[in-house]
């Protein structure tokens, strides 16, 4: 996705002579990657990335974009870069809206999937030509995520979420199914996997039963008993008994401060899921493997970083408290054919989208998120 919009862009500037500047918004943390990847494959488009403190978006801003009093991009920007959360700030997006893009380009675009969010309703007011999303799930759980996407970028064609999801408009699921791969044609550009298999190593996947130790089998009766007890019901027990169950799960000490050295061993021994972790990393790195370990939890990242510690394994971490400027170097770092970095821990939401890990030839999934689109 990341160089055919790159490709989009050096034809709109060397064939079509377009003056206004693309817009892309991606995460924070795939900011690196996009510069990176721009300097690669097109080192003669000028690039601003619009980051960093005030200071210095207020040095960009005056030495690459100002243009007049209305403001605009100056000669020579043909991209600026930026992040949602600087899109959506009270201090950016009054200089960046008045700009005239010719692209908005959304990556990771199924943020969009709610009409009502924040970040939706922000870039709309944006003065731009086209716009274009980037995703590989467009749609995840309901049709009316879909159809936000759509709204989005096309609101004169898809204007009604009512019309879109009503249940008389297809008379069979199979008819369904077919119309709407009519009804998107002209608007989705899809990219399949298997156009890029050849050149990519073979895929396999291997999902790996393990018990809970006897401390959590224990904890899970007392749960039970104390369920049973306290009769506790609704929706929102419900979710907080399932919480506490994923929980014991991950580590049953996930909830307590970090042990001290002396004690991981014990730590390990546990937790059923850490100790076939502790089995299966001793293997990997006696074999020359890098290994990327996802969690949707950062307490259970802080267990297993104790524990890679404990065993000498070097390795570092990205999740949602990582400093946006640092991204970008722990994946370089990571990455490094000799850098002797064996594992990198990662936070599903702020390191599963468009990161460049291509230093790894193994992921581990600690647990998973609720939704099986993340």
């Amino acid at each position: 996705k990341t160089i055919q919009v790159i490709a989009l862009v050096c034809h709109l500037v060397g064939e079509l002579g377009e003056r206004r500047p693309a817009l892309i918004a991606v995460p924070s943390s795939v900011l690196p990657n996009w510069e990176a990847e721009l300097a690669r494959w097109a080192p003669g488009l000028g690039v601003v990335a619009y980051k960093g403190s005030a200071q210095a978006r207020e040095e960009v801003w005056e030495r690459r974009m100002r243009r007049g009093r209305g403001g605009g991009a100056g000669p020579g920007t043909h991209v600026v870069l930026t992040t949602y959360d600087f899109l959506m700030s009270k201090a950016d997006k009054p200089r960046l809206s008045r700009v005239s893009w010719s692209y908005l380009v959304v990556d990771e675009g199924h943020r969009l999937k709610n009409a009502d969010c924040k970040l939706n309703a922000e870039l709309r007011s944006y003065s731009t030509q086209h716009r274009l999303l980037l995703t590989g799930t467009p749609l995840q759980n309901r049709l009316e995520e879909l159809w936000s996407l759509l709204n989005f970028f096309m609101p004169s064609l898809f204007n009604s979420g009512e019309d879109f999801q009503h249940p008389l408009f297809f008379s069979s699921q199979l008819s369904a199914c077919v119309s709407w791969s009519q009804v998107l044609r002209p608007f989705m550009l899809r990219r399949l996997k298997e156009s890029v298999a050849s050149e990519l190593p073979q895929k396999v996947e291997h999902l790996v039963p393990v018990l809970p130790s006897p401390y959590q089998q224990a904890l899970f009766r007392l749960m039970q008993r104390e369920m049973q007890g306290t009769g506790r019901g609704g929706l929102k027990g419900v979710n907080n008994v399932l919480m506490e169950m994923r929980n014991i799960c991950n580590h049953p000490l996930i909830s307590e401060a970090a042990l001290p050295p002396h004690s991981l061993p014990a730590e390990v021994r546990l937790c059923g899921k850490l100790e076939l972790l502790d089995r299966m990393l001793v293997k990997l790195r006696a074999g020359g493997h890098k290994v990327l370990l996802f969690s949707t939890m950062t307490r259970a990242l802080d267990v297993v970083s104790d524990y890679l510690g404990w065993r000498g394994f070097r390795h570092l971490r990205l999740d949602g408290g990582t400093a946006a400027g640092k991204r970008g170097e722990l994946v370089e770092r990571f990455n490094d054919p000799g850098g002797g970095v064996f594992v990198f821990l990662l936070s599903i939401r702020a390191g599963g989208v468009g990161l460049n890990l291509q230093g790894a030839d193994t992921v581990i999934m600690y647990d998973t998120d609720w939704n099986p689109q993340m």
